[in-house]
């Protein structure tokens, strides 16, 4: 700010920087999901927040769900705009607020096509903005995180090309804190919920048994959706 021949400082709005989105890196594999939380770390109360989440060609946002961190009457919906970006939001019609001051306030299921190329890519958050109780708008940061695409077959958890019984001892060696040599996160988390579990281990011999086909592959379009939870 320019004042009387002097350069002043831009006040700073502390609402912003004390009440924040987050978002963390992910892997995922190519023809599957993957689930990114978004954080809410807030010192006030917070009764609903909007944002736009921009993703590279090919890969699209195809579920939002809020975590127990919803008021009874949250709801949380999600469009793509003419633009390309998705626009998130999350509403309680009776102001309720939500829970706590920190951790993942809603869930992004995010699909990767068959087409995306290997490597990583940038996932961004943008246009917050979050209601407070006295319904003032607050209007944090953009935010941004590393995608890494990987085109490593789903369920070959050890990277040795084929899919068998030592991929499920892998993913136990994993959950246990060794990774083996070549251990691959994002063919490891054969559920697509983003995070490799026992669950994970399961599937993998549930692929054995049944085959391959079994690790489905899911259709990615996104459409404008409601979740009424």
């Amino acid at each position: 700010v320019f004042k009387g021949g002097i350069v002043e400082a831009a006040p700073v709005d502390e609402r912003a920087l004390n009440n924040t989105l987050a978002i963390s890196g992910m892997e995922v594999c190519k023809g599957r999901t993957g689930v990114l939380p978004v954080e809410l770390n807030n010192t006030e109360s917070i009764t609903a927040f909007q944002f736009e989440v921009t993703l590279p060609d090919g890969i699209a946002l195809s579920k939002c769900q809020l975590t127990g961190r919803k008021g009874n009457d949250h709801t949380t919906s999600f469009k793509k705009m003419e633009n390309g970006h998705y626009q998130v939001t999350g509403i309680s019609l009776s102001k309720e607020t939500f829970s706590g001051t920190e951790g993942t306030l809603v869930n992004l299921t995010i699909g990767v096509g068959d087409a995306v190329a290997a490597g990583n890519y940038t996932v961004g958050i943008g246009e917050i903005e979050l209601t407070t109780a006295d319904t003032k708008a607050i209007h944090p940061a953009d935010v941004s995180a590393t995608l890494a695409v990987s085109d490593v077959k789903l369920g070959d958890a050890n990277g040795d090309g084929k899919i068998s019984i030592t991929d499920a001892v892998a993913i136990v060696s994993h959950i246990l804190g060794s990774d083996p040599e070549g251990f691959a996160v994002a063919a490891a988390d054969v559920n697509g919920d983003g995070k490799v579990s026992i669950t994970d281990a399961v599937a993998v011999v549930d692929m054995i048994l049944n085959g391959e086909a079994s690790a489905k592959k899911r259709d990615f379009e996104a459409e404008d959706v409601l979740d009424p939870q």
